[in-house]
C-alpha cells in the first residue's frame, strides 16, 4: 500500500480504490512525488484486475487518470515539480506493448484539475499501432523534455530509447547493440543529459549508461576511464539512478557490490 513520510508525521499510508483482490500482492504503489511532496502518482487496482495511473493529493483524494479511447490499464511513472505534467505508460484494450503516454492538467496548481492523456507517437516507429515509444521513464523538473524505452512487443522491436522536448520534438536514442534494451532513468533539469541503464532483457546483469545529444548513449565507466579516473573496487557501473542539476554529479549502485557516486 502506498504510504507517505513526513519529517514530523512519519508514515502515512495512502487510500486505496479497493480491497484486495487475487490481481497482485500491492493495492497500490508509488513512483513519483511532485517538488513539495503534495502530490503522489503511480499505479492503482481498480474494478477487479484493473490497473490505472493514479493521482492523490490530500485535497483531492485518490483517482485514477484518464486514458486514450482506446486505454486498457495505465500507470504514472514520472510527475513534474509542480504536477502539472505526469507521464508513463498505456496499454490498448485487446493488449500488446506499453505506449509512452502523458498527462497535463487543464488547471496547472489546483489539486482538483482534470488531466488529459496524450500518446506520444514518434515518426521512426514503423505506422501502426502497436510500435513506438514504449513507456515515459524520466523527466525534467518542470516537464519540458521527457526519455523512455521503446516497446517490447509488437510486429517490430527497435532496440533503444527516446528523447522528447517541447522545442525540439523527437530524438532517437540509439541502443549500444542492436539486441540491447535501453532505459534513461534520469535527466538534467535542461533536458540534455540523461542517465539510466542498459542491458539485454534476460540477464540480470544491467549497465550504466549517459547520453546527450552531441556524444549519443555510452557506457558510463566508459566515460569516467576517458576522463582519467576509474571505477575503484566495483566490477562495473550498474544503474544509474539519479543526476544533479549541472549533470556533474550521477549516484547508482551495482546488485551486490553496493552503492556509488560519481563526481
Amino acid at each position: 500500500q502506498s504510504a507517505v513520510w513526513t519529517e514530523n508525521g512519519g508514515w502515512e499510508n495512502l487510500p486505496h480504490l479497493q480491497d484486495p483482490v487475487s490481481c497482485g500482492s500491492n493495492l497500490t504503489t508509488t513512483y513519483d512525488l511532485s517538488g513539495d511532496g503534495s502530490t503522489v502518482v503511480g499505479l492503482a487496482w481498480y474494478d477487479g484486475c484493473g490497473a490505472c495511473a493514479f493521482h492523490w493529493t490530500a485535497e483531492s483524494g485518490i483517482r485514477c487518470l484518464p486514458g486514450p479511447p482506446d486505454s486498457k490499464s495505465n500507470r504514472a511513472n514520472v510527475v513534474s515539480y509542480d504536477a502539472s505534467v505526469i507521464a508513463g505508460w498505456d496499454t490498448r484494450v485487446g493488449g500488446g506493448a506499453r505506449r509512452a503516454t502523458y498527462w497535463t492538467a487543464e488547471t496547472p496548481g489546483d489539486p482538483f484539475s482534470a488531466y488529459t492523456a496524450t500518446l506520444m507517437g514518434a515518426p521512426w516507429y514503423p505506422p501502426d499501432p502497436v510500435n513506438g515509444p514504449g513507456e515515459v521513464l524520466a523527466m525534467t523538473n518542470d516537464g519540458s523534455a521527457m526519455g523512455g524505452d521503446t516497446h517490447l512487443g509488437g510486429e517490430t522491436w527497435i532496440p533503444g530509447g527516446f528523447h522528447w522536448s517541447v522545442a525540439e520534438g523527437f530524438t532517437f536514442v540509439e541502443a549500444l547493440t542492436d539486441t540491447w534494451g535501453l532505459w534513461p532513468q534520469a535527466m538534467t533539469p535542461d533536458g540534455t543529459v540523461m542517465v539510466g541503464i542498459t542491458g539485454t532483457y534476460q540477464s540480470p546483469v544491467r549497465r550504466a549508461i549517459i547520453w546527450t545529444e552531441d556524444t549519443g548513449t555510452e557506457l558510463l565507466e566508459a566515460r569516467v576511464h576517458a576522463l582519467g579516473a576509474d571505477i575503484g573496487d566495483f566490477t562495473y557501473l550498474g544503474f544509474a539512478t539519479g543526476i544533479t542539476a549541472d549533470g556533474k554529479t550521477i549516484i547508482g549502485f551495482t546488485p551486490g557490490e553496493g552503492a556509488w557516486v560519481i563526481t
